[in-house]
C-alpha cells in the first residue's frame, strides 16, 4: 500500500428526489468542472437514460455547482426540498448534517477501492442510504471518487509522520481538519468553490 495516498475518501452519490413519471426533462447538478471524471460520469449516466427510456426522459447536467451557487451544504437542503432534481456530490458534505457519513471519508481507512465497495455496498452503505430517505432524497447509489493525493513542497509524504508541520488545504469537514491537526499538519479548511 501506497501510504502517500490518502485512504479517506470523498464518495459521489446521484441523489433522485423528483418522480421521474411527472418530468420529461431533470437537471443534474455536479460541483465539479465539465472534463471532471464526475461531469463525464453525470454526461454518461444522461445518455444512458435517454436511451433506455427511449428519449422520453431528458438529464441535463450543470457542472461547476451552477444550479446551487457553489454551496454543497445548500445543495443537500435544495434537494430535500425538491428545487434540484439531482446531485452528484461528495458525501463527505453529508457529514453536516449527519455525522455517520464521516466515516467513509477517514484517511487511511480503507486499503484499496475494492474493501471500500465492499463497505457501500454491504450494510453500512444500505443505512446511509436509509438515512438520506428520512431527509426526503432518493439516492441511486453510492459510488467511490478517486483517493484524494496529498501534495507539498517541502518534502515526500511516505508515512502519516511526515505530515508534521506541513501545512495543507482541507476539505471543509470537521473529520479532515481534525485529523490534519492529530498528525502534526497545519490544516486550512477550504470550501469546494
Amino acid at each position: 500500500m501506497k501510504i502517500s495516498k490518502l485512504y479517506g475518501l470523498a464518495l459521489a452519490a446521484t441523489m433522485l428526489v423528483a418522480p421521474i413519471a411527472q418530468a420529461e426533462t431533470l437537471t443534474l447538478s455536479t460541483p465539479d468542472p465539465d472534463n471532471s471524471e464526475i461531469t463525464l460520469a453525470a454526461n454518461k449516466f444522461a445518455e444512458l437514460v435517454s436511451a433506455k427510456t427511449n428519449g422520453e426522459v431528458t438529464v441535463k447536467v450543470f457542472p461547476n455547482g451552477s444550479l446551487y451557487g457553489g454551496d454543497p451544504s445548500g445543495a443537500v437542503k435544495q434537494l430535500a426540498g425538491g428545487s434540484l432534481d439531482m446531485l452528484l456530490l461528495a458525501t463527505s458534505l453529508y457529514a453536516n448534517f449527519d455525522p455517520r457519513f464521516s466515516a467513509i471519508s477517514i484517511p487511511y481507512l480503507f486499503d484499496d477501492e475494492e474493501q471500500l465497495r465492499t463497505y457501500l455496498e454491504g450494510e453500512q452503505g444500505k443505512e446511509l442510504i436509509a438515512w438520506l430517505e428520512k431527509i426526503g432524497i432518493k439516492a441511486v447509489d453510492l459510488w467511490p471518487r478517486p483517493f484524494r493525493q496529498m501534495t507539498n513542497s517541502k518534502r515526500p509524504i511516505t508515512s502519516p509522520d511526515d505530515l508534521k508541520g506541513l501545512k495543507f488545504r482541507v476539505p471543509n469537514n470537521p473529520l479532515w481538519v481534525e485529523f490534519f491537526k492529530k498528525m502534526g499538519a497545519a490544516p486550512t479548511p477550504l470550501a469546494f468553490a
